[in-house]
C-alpha cells in the first residue's frame, strides 16, 4: 500500500506486514502475475483456425440474415430498440449457439474446389481444432475477431486480387496467391 499524501522529499511509504522482506515481496509478487498475464493472453491470441471457425460460422444459413445486416453497418429501426449494441448481442448469440460448442460443425467447402494447393497445408486450417475450445472467448473478442483480422485480411486480398487481374476466375486456388503468406487460409472463405 502507498501513502503518497504523506511523502517527504519525494519518499513513499511503504507498509507490508512482512518484517522478514521489508515489503520486497510485493513488487515480485506483481511481477510474477504480471508474468502469468502475459503467457494468459499469449495462449488467448487469435490464431487462424480462431478467424476460419468464426467466418465459416458467420456463413452459416441460420446466419445469414443478421451478417448482411451486420455488413451495411447500419442501424435500422428495428434494431434501434434493442439495448444495447446490436452487433455485440449478435457475436453474444454465435458465440453461445456455435463458437464454443465443439460439436457444432462449420459449413465448408470441399477439397476439390481448392485445386492445387497442397493437402498439407489445407490439413492445417481447421476449424474444429481442439485448441480453439481451450481459451475463453467472449462477445466483444469475437467482434474484434471479426472486425480487425478476417474482415480486414479478407478486404486485403481482395482488393489485391482486384487490382491486379480485374476480378480474376473466381476460383480458389488462384484467389490464395494474393492473401498474405499468414492468412491463405481465407481461400476457404
Amino acid at each position: 500500500v502507498f501513502f503518497h499524501r504523506y511523502n517527504r522529499n519525494g519518499q513513499v511509504f511503504f507498509i507490508t506486514n512482512d518484517p522478514f522482506h521489508s515489503g520486497l515481496d510485493v513488487p515480485i509478487k506483481q511481477f510474477q502475475a504480471n508474468i502469468t498475464d502475459q503467457l494468459k493472453k499469449a495462449k488467448s491470441s487469435r490464431t487462424a483456425n480462431d478467424g476460419l471457425r468464426l467466418a465459416l460460422t458467420l456463413l452459416d444459413p441460420k446466419y445469414r440474415a443478421s451478417v448482411s445486416l451486420l455488413m451495411t453497418n447500419k442501424k435500422e429501426r428495428v434494431h434501434s430498440d434493442i439495448c444495447g449494441d446490436h452487433v455485440l448481442h449478435f457475436f453474444e448469440k454465435v458465440l453461445d449457439e456455435s463458437f464454443k460448442d465443439p460439436t457444432y460443425r462449420p459449413p465448408q467447402q470441399q477439397r476439390p474446389d481448392f485445386g492445387n494447393i497442397s493437402t498439407e497445408e489445407i490439413d492445417t486450417w481447421d476449424p474444429n481444432d481442439p485448441v480453439i475450445f481451450e481459451v475463453s472467448r467472449s462477445a466483444p473478442w469475437l467482434v474484434d475477431t471479426w472486425k480487425n483480422y478476417v474482415k480486414r485480411k479478407y478486404k486485403a486480398a481482395l482488393d489485391r486480387w482486384n487490382k491486379e487481374t480485374g476480378g480474376g476466375n473466381g476460383q480458389p486456388w488462384s484467389f490464395v496467391d494474393y492473401c498474405d503468406r499468414d492468412s491463405r487460409w481465407l481461400v476457404v472463405l
